[in-house]
């Protein structure tokens, strides 16, 4: 074993969390439940969303969205409106800790090196305790508008609670600054179409039709902002059930995987992680690592 993996205390693995959208029901019914008989079943409804949900990731990236209600902390004794930034989130964690955090934000889990989090800008979100004092503050109430404060976020959900449920969530974020990022990184749905989709280094398998209907779909959330493609350092999927597991196999899924892995031209990644296909589980095997 290298020095380096020897020394490793943090999960080189960032991942993003989706499908809470169509599955929040089921899931917090599952998760509530004691007497389950399986932790990770779907029906057939939800085995369609979510390997068409995959098979969008794939496609045309992870949704960058502008933060839906927006968040505070409390610092110095003063409340803080945070900025609304567009960011994607992942979180750092032990797959064993995999299933809290599925079923709140969606079963579906997209791994990535952490250099694909990194390359984009990203960064492991700052903590912040409600009756902390901090020098990263100004000392007069007001909205802080400057991107870098979107990567703040309280320690808990609940003032009074001492959980810090929100700090266990290990989370990183992409936040996105036009002033920062260059555009190549990322897709703009609301853009010169042609030329966004030629942004795709894998788009041998994509269909600008396809496409230009999908973007026309996905805009009708106003809080969408910009899609972020996925590279060679896409690195692990874990399936919300073992049916939806399967069903990949003959959906396109692993075309799709290959095209972004191995037929990428464009991939930053090594020679020796862009030939290695992702890790593929689903959250019971998950419970075992």
């Amino acid at each position: 074993m290298s020095k380096f993996y020897a020394q490793t205390v943090h999960s080189d693995i960032l991942i993003h969390w989706t499908g809470s959208d169509f599955d929040g029901a089921v899931s917090d019914d599952l998760y509530n439940n004691p007497s389950r008989e399986h932790p990770s079943t779907t029906n057939e409804d939800l085995n369609k969303k979510y390997i068409t949900r995959l098979s969008n990731i794939l496609r045309y990236g992870l949704w960058v969205k502008e933060d839906k209600t927006g968040d505070y902390v409390v610092i110095n004794n003063i409340k803080f409106e945070l900025p609304k930034h567009p960011r994607v989130c992942f979180t750092e964690l032990k797959l064993s800790e995999s299933r809290k955090h599925a079923f709140k934000f969606g079963r579906l889990g997209i791994g990535f090196k952490r250099l694909f989090v990194v390359g984009a800008g990203g960064h492991p979100v700052y903590y912040l305790h409600n009756q902390g004092k901090s020098m990263f503050f100004p000392s007069c109430k007001s909205e802080l508008k400057e991107s870098r404060y979107a990567f703040f976020k309280r320690m808990n959900s609940d003032p009074g609670d001492l959980n810090y449920d929100l700090f266990a969530e290990s989370e990183w974020r992409i936040v996105y600054d036009p002033e920062l990022h260059m555009e190549k990184y990322f897709v703009n749905p609301r853009g010169n179409l042609i030329e966004e989709f030629n942004k795709y280094p894998y788009n041998k398998r994509l269909n600008f039709k396809d496409f230009e209907l999908f973007c026309q779909s996905a805009i009708e959330d106003d809080r969408l902002k910009l899609f972020l493609p996925l590279n060679g350092w896409l690195a692990m999927i874990i399936y919300p059930s073992p049916d939806v597991k399967n069903i990949a196999r003959t959906s396109g899924i692993h075309e799709l995987i290959q095209d972004i892995k191995i037929n990428n031209p464009k991939s930053i990644s090594p020679k020796y992680e862009q030939e290695m296909m992702p890790v593929e589980l689903d959250l019971d095997l998950c419970d075992h690592f």
